[in-house]
C-alpha cells in the first residue's frame, strides 16, 4: 500500500510547481510588455538629447601641428629604465 502522506505531498509539490510555471510565464509576458513602453520613451529621451547637444555644439576645427613642433615634442621624451622582474624594459 503506498503512503498517504507521501503520495499528497508529491501530489503538492506537482501543483505548486505548475502553479510557479504559471506565474513564470504571466511576470516574464508583463515584464517584456513593460520593457517595450520603457525603450520607446528611452529613445524619444536620446532623439531629444541629440537634437539639443546638435544645437548647443561648437564645432572645432583639428589642430594641426607643424613637422619642427611635432619633432620638439618627439624630443622631449626621454626612455626611462624601469627594473621588472628581474628584467630591464626599455619604455617610451
Amino acid at each position: 500500500m503506498k503512503d498517504e502522506p507521501s503520495h499528497m505531498m508529491k501530489f503538492i509539490e506537482k501543483v505548486t510547481k505548475e502553479k510557479k510555471e504559471e506565474a513564470k510565464e504571466e511576470e516574464g509576458f508583463e515584464k517584456n510588455y513593460r520593457k517595450e513602453i520603457s525603450s520607446k520613451k528611452n529613445k524619444q529621451k536620446a532623439k531629444q538629447a541629440k537634437s539639443i547637444e546638435r544645437k548647443t555644439r561648437k564645432k572645432k576645427s583639428p589642430e594641426h601641428l607643424s613637422v619642427e613642433e611635432k619633432n620638439k615634442k618627439m624630443k622631449d621624451r626621454t626612455p626611462v629604465i624601469r627594473a621588472r622582474s628581474s628584467k630591464k624594459q626599455i619604455r617610451l
